[in-house]
């Protein structure tokens, strides 16, 4: 990977960062793009993007200039950037169908531009998750299992609709053009800097809150968290081996939610009663990826327990919010 020249979207995010300074660290000179609509220019970014084999580019990938100024050619295109996230899906379900459809366009439009080079699109296991328990599917799942959602008229769906287009995309564009891709599928990724609109930075927050007695959305259901050390490992990992096609990522042990929230508040100090609530429509009773081929194709095996991740993790979000006072208003929905 020494010397690659790689272009990595939604590079000041949570997954993008992480990622970029692994590759940087395996000697890949890179570019950077992201709007800043979820990715901040914090310290650690601003520091990174210091780096003389960095290049950092501001700007809507929806717009085609933005990836005119990135420049190029590039040895490999890691499309990372979308509108995630399970309040903007409901609030906003056309804007999350339509930016990451057009970014994912205009990315695909790039690489298919260009000659050579490789494409890795970041879909999601929400592609197959919505129709966990509405239809008999193997858990932990393979990369075979169907993909789909229940009903178009769910608004959380919105999310998951526009991944299975872009693995669509990305997919029948590298068969028709003779293209190298790779598809991942990150299953809960976690850690620190992951933002605010997901299980565990949301549990955080209610902890920092002192929320008593504790919510706890969907305690019977069960995830497979992966510590974002093991995800942006695996994708490492998965590149220098040149793999194609389609990959789960992320760890094979399967947590209850509600175990979840009592390892999380262990790591707070925060010792109160919990109530159990109903989770969100639409949300799956089990999601746990079965790595079997990502085994056998890199020898990946997680690394990171859950216990010592969440540790950090919620030390993490505690120290921002001693700096940050103010997102302890933000809304602590699940």
């Amino acid at each position: 990977m020494k010397g690659e020249r790689i272009l990595l979207t939604g590079g000041a995010g949570f997954i993008g960062l992480r990622l970029a300074r692994r590759l940087a660290e395996a000697g890949a000179k890179l570019t950077l793009v992201d709007d800043l609509s979820r990715g901040r220019r914090d310290e650690e970014a601003e520091a990174f993007f210091a780096r003389p084999d960095v290049t950092f580019v501001q700007g809507d990938l929806c717009d085609p200039a933005t990836l005119e100024r990135a420049g190029g050619p590039f040895d490999t295109i890691v499309h990372l950037a979308a509108v995630i996230g399970i309040q903007v899906s409901e609030r906003e379900p056309v804007r999350v169908l339509r930016t990451n459809a057009i970014s994912t366009i205009r990315v695909v439009d790039r690489w298919l531009a260009q000659e050579g080079g490789r494409l890795v699109f970041a879909s999601t296991s929400e592609v197959y998750g919505a129709l966990l328990g509405a239809v008999p599917l193997a858990v932990p799942s393979p990369e075979s299992v169907p993909v789909g959602v229940r009903d178009t008229g769910i608004s959380r769906y919105s999310y998951a609709a526009s991944k299975i287009f872009g693995e669509t995309l990305v997919r029948q564009a590298a068969q028709a053009g003779g293209r190298t891709a790779l598809v991942v599928r990150p299953h809960n990724v976690y850690g620190p800097r992951m933002g605010w609109n997901h299980v565990i930075p949301q549990m955080s927050l209610r902890a920092l809150r002192g929320e008593d007695p504790f919510r706890v959305f969907g305690a019977d259901e069960t995830r497979a968290f992966c510590h974002i050390d093991d995800f942006t490992r695996a994708v490492e990992l998965l590149l220098e081996r040149d793999e194609t096609g389609l990959f789960h990522v992320g760890t094979d042990r399967e947590t209850r939610i509600g175990d979840l929230a009592r390892m999380l508040l262990e790591a707070a100090g925060h010792r109160v009663w919990t109530v159990d609530v109903p989770s969100q429509q639409g949300s799956p009773p089990r999601r746990c990826p079965d790595l079997g081929k990502l085994r056998a194709a890199t020898g990946y095996e997680p690394q990171v327990t859950l216990e010592a991740g969440l540790a950090e993790t919620f030390a993490w979000y505690k120290r921002h919010a001693e700096a940050h006072p103010e997102d302890l208003q933000m809304e602590a929905t699940p």
